[in-house]
């Protein structure tokens, strides 16, 4: 069943920035490796989870008080904005009030992709069951059941996709074959 999801771009560009960093499997994806790999450091604050960066320094400040599975998720959010934005946040004069709507909506876009990655996934061994395997997802990558249920949703609605592409693409071909069947037979050309 899996065979029949596609990556997206960004899926493909992360899957690439981790491999060459050798963040391979759901061991390597820890706060502290991708720090380490991606030269992050890290701040435990009361307030809300926000990333600071230029060109020579990543900070990431996460809340403290939420758990571990919430923390990585933030993080993996704020993760986003250095690695896949130019400009900062911190500039929050009006003008660039759609600019932030923008880079907010493509980090939780970018989230779920970076924090359970599909060519990770590929190399579980999955359960038969949605609620099982999403529970499968929450214990190995260290996330909240939801947010893993999410993600699952998500890979099934691409193979959904998938499965539909490769019938349409089937019912083409064979609808080629007869039209040139035709074609040959009566030598003729039609447009339909």
């Amino acid at each position: 069943m899996l065979k029949y999801y596609t990556k997206t771009m960004l899926e493909t560009w992360i899957e690439e920035q981790y491999k060459q960093k050798g963040i391979l499997s759901p061991n390597d994806l820890t706060i502290e490796k991708i720090c380490t790999e991606f030269c992050i450091e890290i701040e435990y604050t009361e307030g809300i989870c926000s990333v600071v960066w230029d060109e020579e320094l990543i900070i990431v400040y996460l809340n403290q008080n939420l758990s571990s599975e919430e923390q990585k998720e933030a993080f993996f959010h704020e993760l986003c904005h250095p690695l896949r934005h130019v400009v900062d946040q911190r500039n929050r004069h009006p003008i660039f009030q759609g600019l932030i709507e923008l880079q907010e909506e493509q980090a939780r876009n970018f989230q779920p992709y970076a924090t359970i990655p599909f060519f990770m996934v590929e190399q579980l061994e999955l359960p038969n069951r949605d609620k099982e395997i999403a529970g499968l997802l929450a214990q190995t990558f260290n996330t909240t059941y939801l947010f893993a249920y999410r993600r699952w949703e998500q890979i099934k609605r691409r193979i959904a996709q998938g499965i539909f592409d490769e019938k349409i693409k089937s019912y083409l071909e064979v609808r080629e074959q007869i039209f040139a069947r035709f074609k040959k037979k009566y030598n003729k050309f039609f447009y339909h």
